[in-house]
């Protein structure tokens, strides 16, 4: 028996007060679920039979697909599920509109071009709302472009 062994225990050979059989502790639920694992196993293509005949869909659609069929016969638990994501996604969609008027009306009030973190940050809401907001603004350049004062086109050679 190793020294350390010996002494987390009594004469009886039972576990002293306070210290631990398991050391380590209980394994963690979720520890071996591999991230990359996961997104393969999602977006895997399948054949699915639907009322509609056989489709090619991913495993996240299909399960989707299946769930709103569920809602739709009747499954309360599935209906119930369904009413909160569409909440959220309500909730969501609110929030992201009034980010996207508050950075909008902010820019107009103080009569200044968007900055580059601002373009990024409405390009992402709208890629984030489905791309139903409107795009964001071209960023114009600082510089002046150079001009020909010859009355030519510089691009073009002769």
């Amino acid at each position: 028996m190793a020294e350390d062994a010996k002494s987390s225990r009594d004469s009886h050979g039972r576990w002293v007060k306070g210290v631990s059989g398991n050391p380590k502790g209980r394994p963690d639920k979720y520890a071996n679920v591999d991230a990359g694992a996961f997104l393969r196993f999602k977006n895997t293509v399948r054949e699915v039979t639907t009322p509609e005949g056989r489709i090619m869909m991913t495993r996240e659609a299909a399960i989707q697909h299946r769930l709103y069929q569920s809602a739709m016969q009747g499954n309360v638990h599935a209906q119930i599920y369904l009413s909160r994501r569409f909440r959220q996604h309500a909730e969501d969609m609110a929030k992201a509109w009034a980010d996207f008027h508050e950075l909008v009306f902010r820019v107009k009030e103080e009569k200044r071009e968007y900055t580059e973190a601002e373009i990024h940050r409405l390009n992402a809401l709208r890629a984030n709302s489905g791309d139903l907001m409107p795009e964001a603004p071209k960023r114009r350049s600082r510089h002046k472009p150079k001009r020909n004062d010859g009355g030519s086109d510089p691009s073009v050679k002769s």
